[in-house]
Order: structure tokens, then sequence, then C-alpha cells
């Protein structure tokens, strides 16, 4: 599906309680062109940080508790999968990494 513009994919986040393990709130995110979601994370103001691929770009998504997308950002990748991690770093910026697998003259551009 690399490349596809017409589909739209979702995120389906979960949260459970701890102790019981039974669901405390649920919310699914409609997100045209997410190819796949890679990765999840809570930000130190209660939100969510979320990773996938869209539209054969890297992308990173900041949601509300709610599932409302409270900003978007993308980064070109040239060819080949990105597999990564998103992660808030101490001083409340984000950071984040990604693998290309790339065949024959493939390269990463950051944009």
């Amino acid at each position: 599906r690399d490349g596809e513009t017409d589909s739209t994919g979702k995120f389906y986040l979960v949260k459970l309680n701890a102790v019981t393990g039974d669901t405390v709130s649920t919310f699914t995110l409609d997100v045209p062109g997410l190819y796949r979601g890679y990765g999840m994370d809570y930000t130190y103001d209660g939100k969510f940080i979320l990773s996938g691929t869209r539209y054969n770009q890297v992308a990173l998504f900041k949601t509300d508790t709610d599932g409302k997308i409270l900003w978007e950002q993308t980064f070109g990748v040239t060819c080949g999968s990105a597999y990564f991690k998103s992660y808030q770093t101490i001083d409340r910026n984000y950071a984040f990494l990604f693998y290309e697998s790339a065949a024959g003259n493939c390269n990463s551009t950051l944009m």
C-alpha cells in the first residue's frame, strides 16, 4: 500500500485500569492516508503522541484524551518502510527515531 493516498487508517487507543484491567476509556482516530501505526506515548501534559506512516512519510500526531488531533508533523522518506518510536524528552519536546529498509539506491530525507 505504499503511496496510497485514498485510504483511511485508524489508531485505536484503549486505556485500562492498572489494578482491574477494566477499560477506562477508548477512542478511534481516523487518519486519511495512514498506512501503519507504530507507537503511542503518554505526554507530560496528559495527552498522547502517536507515530505511524502516512502518505509514504513518517508521521507524528499529538492528540488530546478524546482523540482530537492537536497537531501533526510529517517527515519525508524516499523509499522503503520506516519503523520508529517517538518519545517525549525531559525538556518536554519530542524526539523520534526511524529505520528505513532500503533496497537499491534509497536515501532518507528529513524535512
